[in-house]
């Protein structure tokens, strides 16, 4: 058939050694942007060997102690990542933290958890 297989080459890629800063913006009401960047960075470049940015999070009474208690997860390649909360949730607090992932799924350390209340 002619058909040739793809081969890997090149250097392994790294496990994520760095987690992503994150600012958080509040355009609207019910919405809550996260701008994120690799850590110790201006622009808003990944790290090498980054496919994008794991973001766990909930919306509690009490703030977390643990990322296991952020139930909820999104994946995102590009910064900024919206979030679009439902009339009811608004006043409420959401925690999160983010943390990189690589091409192959590996992950790398957790940011510290933040918060924001919901506009």
């Amino acid at each position: 058939m002619g058909i040739v297989g793809h081969t890997k080459s090149g250097a392994p890629i790294p496990v994520p050694t760095t987690y992503p800063e994150t600012e958080i913006k509040l355009p609207v009401p019910a919405k809550i942007e996260l701008h994120f960047r690799d850590t110790g960075e201006t622009g808003h470049a990944k790290p090498h060997g980054v496919r994008g940015a794991e973001i766990r999070w909930a919306i509690l009474d009490t703030p977390p102690t643990d990322w296991d208690e952020l139930l909820h997860s999104k994946f995102d390649t590009q910064s900024p990542f919206t979030f679009t909360f439902k009339g009811g949730e608004r006043a409420k607090t959401v925690y999160f933290a983010l943390c990189w992932v690589n091409t192959t799924g590996e992950k790398g350390p957790w940011a510290e958890i933040q918060s924001a209340v919901i506009p």
